[in-house]
């Protein structure tokens, strides 16, 4: 929540003051962004039994311009949480690694057609051994329509389009000789659930601007059964 203040803040302060340039969704050739993001998931998923499941991950993120076609993505991020409404009787460590690219398939004008591809996987570990590890992995695959517009006399660049998202969700037995991060075969845990997630396409639309030529807030919703909103905030070098 102090993220989201933080940048509406950014955004109009920037606004009010203008200064700003044309950003795409990915990077030109050498150039390199590093921020902060938080993004909500929420989705229903089917295994053993039917569940809906929330929750909110940060993350540090990187884009570098490889190419002026291509920009590769990239994220990672640790913390230990104590317990929770959720978990009362977990204390997790959490890791977040996951990396992607866009590529710019066609460019007119005002208009750009990007893809966006991404994988994500997120690790829990319970340091008390009182539960269960858990593996979250996220395939996503996206395409978009981007288009630059100027909203009061800020100039912004808006997309639009379909995602396809896959969640597989993995419960591991707690055990003392578990490594980091979970996985079976040798010194790993069983595996003792897979859950999957049931809603898989939704409608992208986000929103995104650069300001005094460093600074790159940027917002979107993943819109399906439950809406995903993920929100960050970027420093161009």
């Amino acid at each position: 929540m102090r993220l989201s203040i933080f940048i509406v803040a950014l955004i109009l302060t920037c606004v009010a003051q203008g200064n700003a340039q044309i950003v795409d969704p990915g990077l030109e050739k050498g150039q390199l962004e590093i921020g902060y993001a938080r993004k909500v998931y929420r989705s229903d998923f089917g295994g053993d039994a039917d569940q809906y499941l929330h929750w909110t991950r940060p993350s540090v993120f990187m884009k570098y311009g490889a190419t002026t076609w291509f920009t590769l993505t990239g994220e990672i991020y640790m913390f230990q949480a104590g317990p929770t409404d959720q978990f009362p009787d977990q204390e997790y460590l959490h890791l977040t690694t996951g990396f992607g690219g866009i590529v710019k398939l066609y460019e007119s004008g005002k208009y750009r057609f990007v893809v966006l591809l991404h994988y994500n996987r997120n690790f829990h570990f319970d340091t008390k051994l009182s539960g269960y590890h858990k593996d979250e992995q996220l395939f996503m695959v996206a395409s978009s329509m981007c288009r630059d517009v100027s909203i009061v006399d800020q100039d912004v660049n808006i997309w639009i389009g379909p995602v396809f998202e896959k969640f597989v969700l993995r419960d591991y037995e707690a055990r003392p000789n578990c490594r980091f991060p979970p996985l079976d075969g040798e010194c790993g845990c069983p595996c003792i659930g897979v859950r999957k997630s049931k809603q898989d396409l939704s409608l992208l639309i986000g929103i995104e601007s650069l300001f005094h030529r460093h600074i790159r807030p940027n917002v979107h919703v993943l819109l399906a059964k439950y809406a995903q909103p993920r929100i960050a905030i970027g420093y161009m070098f």
